[in-house]
This record gives C-alpha cells, structure tokens and sequence, in this order.
C-alpha cells in the first residue's frame, strides 16, 4: 500500500471538519458579490448605461 492512499482518508475526514466553518464565509462572501453587481448595475441604469439593450 502507498502513504499516498493511507494519508487520503485523514485528508477527506480533516476538510470535513473545516467544511463546517468555510460554507458560511463562502454564502456571506457570494452574497455580497451579488450585492456589489446589483448596486453597480443600478448605478449605470441610473446614469442612463444600458450596454445589453
């Protein structure tokens, strides 16, 4: 057997655990890209910048 196959499991349990804390920091991060993206669409409509119509 190869350290590499018994060192894997161990890999997979540790991100498991961490999965826990990163799931939320990457919702809260998503979410306020898409904030961004809405605030900067507004503000180009607002100035009258339409490029896909």
């Amino acid at each position: 057997m190869t350290p590499s196959v018994e060192t894997y499991p161990t890999i997979w349990d540790r991100s498991g655990t961490s999965r826990v804390i990163v799931r939320p920091l990457l919702r809260r991060l998503w979410r306020g890209m898409i904030r961004l993206a809405e605030a900067q669409c507004a503000a180009h409509e607002r100035r009258g910048f339409l490029p896909y119509s």
